[in-house]
């Protein structure tokens, strides 16, 4: 009897050790470039997530189309789409944030749109003739103005668009536009939506990482969106870095085809499109959003692209321990 007691007081020491041990290796995550305490103990995802649509209703009861929302580890997209015969699109507005009191409206709490431009001058867009526009919202620009943009937390979205329904300039066939499945307060009638931000959880034991192929640094180690580019004139192999200086590989270009090798036990993310490539024949002055990459999309590390000058190669990659 004595001897079945030591044995349970082992165990149950080795069990609380154990406990202890999990508990003290829980990851950290950088997100939008610095550690934001605001995302919880989960990281954004690496790819987008399942988006949210709602009807794009003009003259309060004519569907001309659709607004889609989503996000991965570094923006929010809201995409404005016309699908009614003949219209497409003049100005096209958006708010987002955490609390519908922020938003411009007047003293009745209708939504003033022409105004959303003044909080952030990217919310505001001439899409005169287009039949859809993508709005891309990085969280930092959220951060700074002070919105949660915690995991799960919700956002409410007015997107406002003016619609012309016969797309011909010289005649006065326009309707105003909302989206959203909620009815706004107020006198006029106007609808917001409510979105919920997705998160993704690493597998157990599993460090993830955003990784960028090439040798060409921009903002690395400093304030601002850090990211790499591929420059085919520099020659290959180049570089692939994770988390800012991690070197988990390199990428070789043979004027045809980018080939990706991972090196170190590092591993491509279980998600939709880990891998995301876009060519220029001039780069960007800012970091581009990789949700809007159309050279390449896919999980291939091996991959046929057209002929430009640069390439900036966006990976989900992870490294896990048995």
């Amino acid at each position: 009897m004595k001897k079945q007691s030591i044995l349970f007081g082992i165990v149950g020491i080795i069990t609380l050790i154990f406990i202890i041990a999990g508990c003290g290796e829980q990851q950290k995550f950088p997100l939008n470039d610095k550690e934001l305490n605001v995302r919880s103990e989960l990281t954004p995802p690496p790819t987008q997530c399942e988006p949210v649509t709602w009807d794009l209703i003009a003259g309060q009861t004519i569907d001309v189309g659709s607004v889609t929302v989503t996000n991965d580890a570094d923006y929010i997209y809201i995409t404005y789409t016309i699908d009614h015969p003949d219209a497409c699109f003049g100005t096209l507005q958006v708010w987002v944030g955490d609390d519908l009191a922020d938003m411009p409206q007047n003293k009745k709490g209708t939504p003033i749109p022409g105004q959303f431009c003044q909080v952030n001058s990217d919310w505001c867009f001439d899409a005169t003739g287009q039949t859809s526009y993508t709005f891309t919202i990085p969280f930092s620009d959220l951060d700074n103005m002070g919105v949660n943009t915690a995991c799960e937390q919700t956002l409410f979205v007015v997107t406002h668009a003016e619609v012309d329904m016969d797309c011909d300039p010289e005649t006065d066939e326009h309707e105003t536009a909302f989206s959203g499945d909620e009815s706004g307060s107020g006198p006029r009638w106007w609808f917001y939506g409510e979105y919920s931000i997705c998160c993704y959880e690493p597998p157990s034991g599993c460090q993830t990482e955003t990784g960028w192929g090439g040798n060409t640094g921009v903002n690395v180690g400093e304030p601002g969106a850090w990211w790499y580019y591929f420059k085919v004139a520099n020659g290959s192999p180049q570089t692939i870095y994770a988390g800012q200086t991690i070197d988990v590989g390199i990428v070789t270009y043979n004027s045809t085809q980018l080939t990706i090798t991972l090196t170190g036990g590092w591993e491509l993310q279980d998600v939709a499109q880990p891998v995301k490539i876009q060519g220029y024949n001039e780069i960007p002055d800012k970091r581009p959003a990789s949700g809007q990459f159309d050279t390449y999309k896919g999980t291939d590390l091996i991959i046929t692209v057209p002929l430009f000058d640069y390439y900036a190669i966006h990976l989900d990659v992870q490294i896990c321990t048995p």
